[in-house]
């Protein structure tokens, strides 16, 4: 709401400075018509008027509103306060030498089979312009668009590199906007703190823009307020019976007590005469109003004050409004004379004059629309004047009043630009046709602007990369100006995109973005950080000014929480830059947010058509901004019924549900967000700029070194943080280790790399040889496995994951927290292992838990069989027959499953024994935990649970189990088990079990209810009613039946009964 005022007041702002400029040019023109008809000044007005309230008219050559004019109206609106786009928005005297130049390779777009990144590099800064060009020739370091849009790989011996044009004769770096002190100032600013905060450019609406907004709205609201009033208290007095009122004849009415005549009514305007006036007076008067009537002033008028009221603030509409009601009051009087003639002189002075005192009425009218047209309002002495003195005017006078007009309807009822820069804009087409033999242009050369010094070759980086535009002129030789304005798009123009995507892709975009994160004093890099310093590098502007006019397309934020500016645009956001030359002249560039933490600001290729299908990110095409992959949310899953199980799950992009925090994966890195009241971290921030090359080559997950499954874990996060902490979580994707390979034909998934979101450290599993990706690959990490899903062909590969889940834990450390589940798991690729001083002697013992068949691992031979039979798995580490070891005694793991979790865990029940612990998910999502206890040298499975045991709630030598349980419906059941000094299992009876009563059921008919179970005491149920089903009595066979309103009973249950016809909605697993 707060934006959408911001941007109206934007608006008017800009009208209303151009409509006082229009109005000192009619009161120009209203000197040189003065002694033509009042109509002609009253048309001109009209033209003022108009302006005032139209924000968009066509574009002529020939308009009087100077172009820096419509560029003034905004500079105040997008400054800064702390930081920002410069000197408020504008970029004054812009020096064209500063600007870099990408050599780039071709993006890997998402989703895409087939395509890897092309090649592209950044150099050291001190290579100049010259050999930036000729090591790119000759490298050819950019690839080119495939038929699917994607970009096609390059090939770069030497990479790509950002050039500096280091042309001082001191060899030092010129800075885009060095020339001007205060833009040079706002380019100062640090984008990262320290910690990594955001303090980038924001497209930013200081405090008092917003105060002066609100005041302007206030001041609206205000006027408008006042004239409704007036006009409702003159119309409830009009309509009062006592009110002296009365109609004469249809559309006339006459009024007592007083001398005022007027129309009033917007749909059905009625005139309103005095009722003392005498015969020929009221013959004036009634001509006098069926004049208004005939030209429409009852519309005009009104419309007019409703302007002045959305401009209260700028006097020369005020001015132009008072002089328009008498210029139109004048033109009637003009033509009541001609009707009437010259006789009627005498006695219209006359009836002005008494009209002009109103009577009682005049409360009544001051203030109110129908003084707008009232017969005897202000003006009364000049408009008597006016009406004696009045004569027809000369021919002369008329041809030339309507050549004034003529000239000044079309030349401010027009916006400057249609034709170029105001001496035509040369067609492209001729521009080639005329430009005659290439010729080569100094990198170094400034061109002067004549159109004949651009080669007709400008058809490569290069090329552009030796062009200087200092007009529009200039910029029309180069690139389809039009058709990029018309669209707000440089996607409107093959030949721009073949010449700037090479800056304006993915990869460069990444590339500046972290330089920017890591070099945040770097000003090579810092002109990216406003929208106008930007384009002036990416596009090389001659000497100007710019100002950021509009934003085109308000991207929804990805930053919902950022409290110091809620209203700032979202990455994707598209804004429009008006830049105008030294020679006048003018071009509107479309500028894209392509990352917010940075402010980063690139060219915009999106399509503004794509905007009403979306609605956050960036345009479809905008293929230089941060694509977010996926979201996820640290939340507990859906049908909770376990305590303390939090993981990460994938929720829609920009969702931000409340009070969880949230990670981003996107191809710019890892962003994390958490809405922790009193931190910084209520804004998604990067914690790992990487280039993730695809989507789906990623997986977020929470492994913990220790599960809070008893009151000792309070403790525990006490005394030992780097086990319990876990909220953070890791995200794992696949990569290059080798950032030298960034950006080329090198580049290849080597290593599985896995992110800890709360230490920020990097550990990386090497991928085994020959391992087949594609851009439509999928990563899934899970239960001490990475499997790996290809689409095309479609096969799953399942690999071991290795690593240690914690730090080392020691027998004291388990018995010391009794009840808390540990996860003391080291894995390789051929076994899980665990040393633990199982039988307290004191000496460790060896676990292995590792299949029964020696692993293999991956081959590409194998690989290849597997997809020529069309096998769906190609398991490379399989726990399907699996088998515990305990220092070389084993035992084999029956009915192990394919699903079985690849970690060992350890847990005391209640501080004196250990016992391990293995979980198996089973083929169908049947949760199953082995129970283990170590006997004479030995492991020894001692009992089974239908859960996780790291579900479970483990206190004073007892077992909280919620189990699946299926009665009436699938459910769950609280069972508790008391742990033997053996480690066997004994279930403790309950007087009541308690069900997880998930969902609400209703009755499909009449039932019978017991008040206890096996009582005598009964009562009916009635159809539809909504009922839970909350717990079972101690023998289980009667089921607690709940009405919402906490009356329950007891219903029998009946062995193989489908209840089905008893209850709508039960719930069924699948």
């Amino acid at each position: 709401m707060g934006e959408n005022i911001y941007r109206i007041f934007d608006v008017v702002w800009k009208l209303s400075l151009v409509g006082g400029y229009c109005v000192l040019l009619v009161l120009l023109a209203r000197l040189l018509l003065k002694k033509a008809p009042k109509w002609c000044s009253y048309l001109l007005w009209g033209v003022v008027f108009v302006r005032l309230c139209c924000p968009v008219l066509p574009r002529t050559g020939i308009s009087l509103i100077p172009e820096r004019l419509l560029a003034v109206g905004t500079e105040t609106m997008y400054g800064q306060s702390a930081n920002g786009y410069g000197n408020n928005g504008v970029l004054p005297d812009v020096d064209p030498n500063g600007q870099s130049s990408w050599q780039q390779a071709g993006n890997l777009h998402a989703g895409t089979a087939g395509n890897m990144p092309g090649a592209a590099g950044l150099a050291n800064e001190n290579r100049n312009v010259a050999n930036a060009i000729d090591n790119e020739s000759d490298a050819n370091a950019f690839g080119t668009d495939g038929a699917d849009g994607s970009q096609a790989a390059g090939n770069a011996a030497d990479g790509g590199y950002l050039a500096d044009n280091r042309d001082n004769a001191d060899g030092s770096l010129q800075i885009t906007g060095a020339e001007n002190g205060s833009s040079g100032a706002a380019m100062e600013e640090s984008v990262t703190d320290t910690n990594g905060t955001a303090v980038a450019n924001t497209l930013y609406r200081p405090v008092g823009f917003r105060v002066i907004a609100m005041v302007w709205l206030f001041g609206m609201a205000g006027f408008m307020g006042y004239h409704a009033f007036s006009y409702l208290r003159m119309r409830n007095r009009l309509h009062r019976p006592d009110g002296g009122v009365r109609q004469v004849e249809p559309g006339i009415c006459e009024i007592d007590g007083g001398h005022l005549s007027f129309v009033m009514g917007l749909v059905h305007p009625v005139i309103y005469l005095s009722s003392g006036l005498d015969p020929e007076s009221r013959n004036v008067v009634l001509c006098h109003e069926r004049v208004h009537l005939q030209r429409r002033d009852y519309l005009f008028k009104p419309a007019a004050l409703l302007i002045c009221c959305v401009h209260w603030f700028n006097p020369l509409v005020w001015l132009a409004f008072y002089l328009m009601n008498m210029d139109c009051e004048m033109s009637c009087d003009e033509k009541v004379v001609k009707l009437l003639g010259e006789e009627s002189k005498k006695i219209y002075s006359y009836t002005l004059l008494e009209e002009a005192s109103g009577g009682e009425w005049k409360r009544y009218r001051g203030g109110s629309i129908c003084a707008l047209l009232s017969f005897g309002e202000d003006h009364v002495k000049n408009r008597i004047r006016h009406v004696l003195d009045y004569r027809k005017p000369p021919f002369w006078v008329m041809i030339g009043a309507a050549a004034v007009i003529v000239v000044l309807v079309v030349c401010l009822c027009s916006n400057p630009g249609g034709s170029g820069n105001g001496a035509g804009t040369v067609d492209r087409a001729d521009t080639d046709n005329s430009a005659g033999v290439a010729t080569d242009v100094d990198s170094n050369a400034e061109t002067s602007g004549n159109i004949a010094q651009f080669p007709d070759s400008i058809t490569t980086p290069e090329d552009f990369a030796k062009v200087t535009i200092h007009s529009r002129e200039d910029f029309a030789a180069v690139f389809d100006v039009e058709a990029i304005e018309e669209k707000h798009s440089f996607a409107a123009d093959q030949v721009a995109y073949d010449l700037l995507v090479r800056e304006n892709n993915t990869n460069a975009a990444y590339a500046i973005f972290k330089a920017l994160m890591e070099e945040s004093a770097s000003e090579t890099y810092r002109k990216y950080t406003d929208p106008v310093t930007a384009a002036v590098s990416l596009l090389h502007l001659g000497d100007g000014s710019g100002a950021v006019t509009e934003t085109l397309y308000p991207a929804g934020r990805q930053y919902p929480y950022y409290r110091e500016d809620s209203d700032r645009p979202g990455e994707g956001s598209v804004v429009n830059v008006h830049y105008i030359f030294v020679d006048g002249s003018a071009v509107d560039i479309p500028m894209v947010m392509a990352e917010e933490m940075t402010q980063l600001w690139l060219l915009s290729f999106g399509d503004p058509g794509s905007a009403e299908d979306l609605g956050y990110g960036p345009l479809t095409g905008d293929i230089c901004t941060r694509m977010v992959y996926g979201e996820y949310e640290l939340r507990q899953p859906d049908r909770a019924v376990y305590r303390g199980w939090m993981d990460w799950y994938p929720v829609d992009v920009g969702s931000y549900s409340a009070y969880y925090p949230h990670v981003q994966i996107s191809n710019y890195g890892i962003y994390t967000m958490s809405e922790s009241v009193g931190t910084s971290g209520s804004v998604f921030r990067c914690i790992q700029a990487e280039r993730i090359m695809a989507t789906g080559w990623y997986d977020v997950t929470c492994e913990r070194g220790a599960y809070d499954t008893s009151d000792a874990y309070t403790q525990l996060q006490k005394d030992l943080p780097d086990v319990t902490e876990w909220s953070g979580g890791k995200v794992y994707y696949l990569t290059d280790p080798d950032e030298a390979h960034l950006m080329t034909d090198e580049w290849m998934p080597r290593v599985l790399r896995e992110f800890d979101m709360s230490t920020h450290t990097v550990t990386d599993t090497v991928l085994p040889v020959d391992l087949q990706l594609n851009s439509d690959t999928t990563l899934h990490v899970h239960d001490g496995y990475y499997d790996i899903y290809n689409s095309n062909p479609s096969i799953s590969m399942r690999f071991a994951l290795s690593g240690a889940d914690s730090q080392h834990i020691e027998r004291a450390d388990i018995l010391a927290y009794p009840g808390v589940v540990f996860d003391v798991s080291e894995r390789t690729e051929t076994e899980t292992l665990a040393q633990l001083d199982l039988d307290g002697d004191g000496v460790p013992e060896k676990i292995s838990l590792h299949p029964a068949e020696p692993v293999t691992g991956y081959s590409f031979e194998e690989y290849k069989i597997c997809v020529n039979l069309g096998l769906g798995q190609m398991n490379c580490y399989d726990l399907r027959d699996a088998v515990l070891e305990i220092d070389g005694q084993t035992i084999e793991i029956p009915d192990s499953t394919g699903n079985m979790s690849n970690s060992i865990f350890a847990f005391s029940p209640d501080g004196e024994q250990l016992l391990i612990a293995l979980y198996d998910d089973g083929e169908s999502a049947d949760p199953l935990t082995r129970i283990y206890h170590y006997e004479d040298g030995k492991p020894v499975e001692t009992d089974r649970l239908a859960q996780d045991l790291r579900k479970a709630w483990i206190q004073d030598g007892q077992m909280v189990i919620t189990e699946p349980y299926f009665a009436v419906q699938n459910d769950y059941i609280q069972k508790i088990y008391q742990v033997t000094s053996n480690g066997r299992l004994r279930e403790v009876p309950q007087e009541e079990y308690v069900l997880s009563a998930w969902d609400e059921v209703e009755l499909r008919q009449d039932i019978t209810l017991y008040r206890t179970p096996d009582g005598d005491e009964t009562f009916v149920l009635p159809k539809g009613s909504k009922v839970r089903m909350t717990k079972l009595d101690a023998t289980q066979d009667w089921i607690c039946i709940e009405i919402t309103d906490g009356v329950k009973g007891w219903f029998r249950l009946q062995d193989g009964k489908d209840y089905s016809d008893y209850f709508s909605g039960l719930y069924f697993a699948g």
